[in-house]
């Protein structure tokens, strides 16, 4: 089950053969992490991607302006904060939430954009893509072989001890 990620950017990726999306709000780029109050103690924490240039499908995508994109999964405790309402199988405060619709994840976001004021959104596929990259030039971002692949995440050969979803931050992130 796949867990919800959120992007809050100051512009979309552009295809370097489409014309550049217009800006939105500016987010300072000084910034490397920036941490949006959820109220009740919780947080979530977004990370700075800086500009750059991507490769997907043979084509080439331009950022011109960094996004921030969430340093892991929201959890089931980040989420029930700001819905009241957890609809993971899994219980697990820590875990990520799952068995979200397309419009649980897109009320989540509006729901979070009216509490922080910060245009929260769904990342593109390209700006997931983009992220995990972390701008190498090896197979994983770490590295070119299956130890590597275990450090930063759960796989075939690296299954958790426990079949259900996993403690967010459990592993290594992205630098």
């Amino acid at each position: 089950a796949a867990g919800l990620l959120l992007a809050l950017s100051t512009a979309a990726a552009t295809d370097a053969a489409e014309a550049p999306t217009p800006a939105a709000q500016t987010i300072p780029s000084a910034a490397k992490t920036l941490k949006l109050d959820l109220g009740e103690g919780i947080s979530l924490e977004l990370m700075e991607i800086p500009a750059g240039e991507h490769g997907m499908l043979n084509r080439k995508f331009t950022f011109k302006h960094p996004f921030y994109l969430g340093k892991y999964e929201v959890t089931q405790e980040q989420y029930q904060v700001l819905m009241k309402a957890n609809p993971s199988a899994a219980k697990n405060l820590k875990g990520p939430v799952e068995n979200l619709t397309w419009k649980d994840a897109l009320e989540f976001c509006g729901r979070l954009k009216e509490k922080c004021g910060k245009p929260v959104r769904l990342p593109l596929e390209v700006e997931w893509e983009y992220a995990c990259a972390a701008r190498s030039k090896t197979t994983y971002y770490n590295g070119n072989n299956v130890e590597d692949l275990k450090k930063i995440a759960w796989c075939a050969s690296h299954p958790p001890a426990d079949l259900h979803p996993q403690a967010v931050g459990g592993l290594e992130a992205n630098p």
